[in-house]
């Protein structure tokens, strides 16, 4: 008995794979006991599964069990959606003997929590019975969706209200973009907690308002580091970092995750040197914090300093071993990404889908199909990973093979779908494709606006263009590509025109690229001051590629005097790379 009461006080603590097997190996050699004993040690083996994210050790769990009861349906159910696996939750659900009020609730927030709003609506409808959980979990996903209209409607028709049920609404009007209607619900509210104002905060961050969010922190009765996280964590992805530097060094406290915003927040944009410092100056160090130190130097290219840290680490987690196998695939080393696939004592969907990606990029696709066939589990990544590989590869038949034999698919499959066709120059495919996808977004736009643009056909960019804008949904990556073409055309005042209505009418901030290409296409159609004085007076520092740009087109246009300071620009940029460009120019 005490053997047995260990196990199960191991077993509800246990949040590793590695560790749960050999929990359930121990559990295997208890004497067997009453069929409700039983029952009770199955499914917190399911439960336990549950939280080490492995749906398919959870399943045999729960196919092996002799017998069950609702609370083993309801933990397979969870073990599923847990992962994500939202299609075999459902058919968990369907398949249950006897549906309650608990199973109910657990598949509507199941919908709820992954997004899939319109599935919750239509399951909360069908309920035989209600209580706050239903209609709460129902009124977040309409929160999910910025169903602002929807939420209101739901919240109106709800029997009685909590807390969370103010707080959802508050969600799902921040997830519309309407602060305004956010902070008069947060007024109206009839009572308060520190869930209802930390709402009210990550309202006015995600919108942008910092700000406000500061001004509202200060007035909380009691504020906690979850809220500085909060207004920290929305001022780095701003891409203010003096801001987000101040409000690091205002903050009473820090924790690791404090730590690790403000490191990955310089990382991100390219300053290695400061995350560095901030991470020597770190009290503590842990997983999480050193797993951003290596995404740091991983995502800025430093590979070797990369390699000394996830050496020196105390233990090695599936994060750190999956960040530095896409760093040598990246790097081109797929024979150091594959040994450190092989000697991984542990591995998940996302470090096999990385190996997966790994030989797709570097056309190994022998080798890509043989890791997606051994992957236990597959999922809408893993899947759309494969259909990648085939279309990376110039098979595009083999792709669409493979898609149609996915068991689900959402738009990002969609996209990966249609990517393949136009990579590979299918234009008409591409088209029938696009009209065929039932649902579209921006990066499914753009796709079939590159597609244009490898086929040279300006026509029908500019009009597909034309519509993206309409409909609102014209991106930076939009106006690149139109910027491109432009460039290629020699569509000078086209492009200028786009590259001005980028901030003045969408708000976008041109990026470095979008700069790059208005210099080439300056100084393609001749207007060397012009692209000259765009050098001079963007708001980033210029380097090789613009300089370079310009000395091609001072060469073409044959004016020597510019020429010759681009010239000492370009070796002054890049001397190793320049010194071969110069002779090149002046050949």
């Amino acid at each position: 008995m005490e053997e047995r009461n260990e196990c199960l006080r191991l077993i509800q603590a246990c949040k590793s794979l590695p560790a749960a097997e050999k929990l359930h190996s121990r559990t295997a050699r208890l004497p067997p006991q009453s069929p409700t004993r039983d029952i009770f040690l199955s499914n917190k083996l399911i439960e336990m599964y549950g939280r080490c994210d492995s749906p398919a050790h959870a399943r045999n769990v729960f196919h092996a069990m002799p017998l069950t009861d609702c609370y083993s349906w309801v933990l397979a159910l969870c073990a599923y959606a847990r992962g994500g696996h939202l299609r075999e939750a459902r058919e968990t659900f369907d398949l249950m003997p006897d549906k309650n009020l608990v199973s109910w609730n657990a598949m509507l927030t199941a919908f709820s929590q992954h997004g899939c709003g319109s599935e919750a609506q239509e399951l909360f409808h069908q309920m035989p019975q209600r209580d706050l959980v239903s209609w709460n979990a129902t009124l977040s996903a309409f929160a999910g969706m910025g169903d602002l209209q929807g939420a209101r409607a739901l919240i109106s028709a709800m029997p009685e209200h909590s807390l969370v049920s103010w707080t959802g609404l508050l969600a799902a009007a921040a997830q519309s973009g309407s602060i305004e209607d956010a902070k008069r619900f947060f007024d109206e509210m009839p009572q308060r907690n520190m869930i209802s104002w930390t709402a009210m905060l990550t309202a006015y961050a995600m919108n942008g308002h910092i700000l406000n969010a500061k001004l509202l922190l200060h007035r909380m009765p009691e504020f906690d580091l979850v809220a500085w996280n909060t207004i920290l964590d929305a001022s780095a992805q701003d891409g203010d970092l003096q801001e987000t530097k101040a409000i690091f060094d205002e903050m009473p406290e820090r924790n690791l995750v404090s730590w690790t915003i403000i490191i990955t927040a310089y990382a991100q944009r390219g300053h290695l040197h400061s995350s560095k410092l901030l991470f020597d100056c770190a009290p503590v160090l842990d997983d999480v914090l050193l797993n951003a130190m290596l995404a740091a130097y991983t995502h800025n290219g430093y590979l070797k300093d990369a390699k000394n840290l996830s050496d020196n680490m105390p233990c090695h987690c599936l994060f750190s071993a999956t960040a530095m196998l896409t760093a040598f695939s990246q790097n081109g080393d797929v024979e150091q990404a594959q040994a450190l696939f092989d000697s991984m004592p542990e591995k998940n969907l996302f470090s096999s889908t990385a190996m997966l990606t790994a030989y797709a990029q570097h056309g190994h696709l022998q080798e890509a199909r043989q890791v997606f066939e051994r992957m236990p589990e597959l999922d809408a990544v893993s899947w759309a990973a494969m259909v990648s590989a085939h279309s990376q590869n110039g098979q595009p038949s083999e792709a669409e093979v493979v898609f149609y034999s996915m068991p689900e698919r959402d738009t990002a499959s969609w996209n990966t779908l249609l990517s393949g066709y136009a990579q590979n120059g299918h234009l008409s495919q591409t088209q029938k494709t696009f009209r065929l996808m039932p649902s579209t977004d921006t990066i499914s736009w753009n796709v079939m606006l590159a597609a244009y643009a490898r086929s040279g056909d300006t026509g029908p960019l500019y009009d597909h263009f034309k519509t993206m804008k309409t409909l609102d949904l014209a991106d930076e990556a939009s106006f690149l590509l139109v910027l491109l073409a432009c460039s290629h055309g020699g569509k000078v005042f086209t492009s200028r025109s786009h590259f001005l209505s980028m901030a003045s009418d969408f708000g976008l901030q041109p990026n470095k690229q979008h700069f790059g290409c208005m210099i080439d296409v300056l100084g393609r159609g001749g207007y060397l001051e012009d692209a000259q004085e765009l050098i001079a007076t963007m708001p980033f520092e210029p380097d090789f590629l613009e300089w370079t740009s310009l000395l091609g087109s001072c060469r073409s246009y044959r004016d020597p005097n510019r020429g010759a300071r681009a010239t000492r620009q370009v070796l002054k940029s890049d001397p190793v790379r320049a010194a071969a460009y110069v002779l090149l120019a002046n050949a």
